[in-house]
């Protein structure tokens, strides 16, 4: 299966350096809470958001268990350079999205129809057309 999304998870490295790392033979990883892992005001910067892998979901159904990945826009990150998988746990579900890896959106598929519209000008007002003036441009 060719999956088209992939999971994205907030996750902060400055906030690596503040907490104490735990190995978890469970795991076989270092585990660490995830709960404080949200944007209050609805932040969709894409800087915060790591790749992910959802593992567990919390037995309330409110909270998930996810395997951060390294990111390939940030530099190495030192539980990466360890080869150590970060698991966060009690992740908050509001805190996971979904986004399209790139270049498999329907877009990009093969054979995909592309032609140029071609409106022609005489079909809008004038008034639509003078924008750049108004504005001083």
């Amino acid at each position: 299966i060719y999956w088209i999304w992939k999971h994205r998870c907030i996750y902060s490295e400055e906030e690596e350096e503040e907490d104490e790392d735990y190995y978890d033979d469970e795991y076989g990883g270092l585990v660490k809470s995830g709960e404080e892992y949200k944007i209050a005001d609805g932040t969709t910067r894409e800087e915060y958001y790591w790749p992910c892998t959802i593992y567990a979901k919390d037995e309330d159904g409110d909270a998930y268990t996810v395997l951060i990945e390294q990111s390939p826009q940030r530099a190495e990150t030192s539980w990466a350079a360890e080869d150590m998988p970060l698991f966060l746990t009690e992740y908050p579900r509001e805190s996971i999205v979904f986004l399209n890896k790139q270049g498999a959106s329907d877009q990009n598929m093969p054979g995909t129809f592309r032609q140029p519209i071609g409106i022609q000008d005489e079909i809008f007002p004038e008034q639509w057309k003078d924008i750049a003036r108004d504005n001083g441009d």
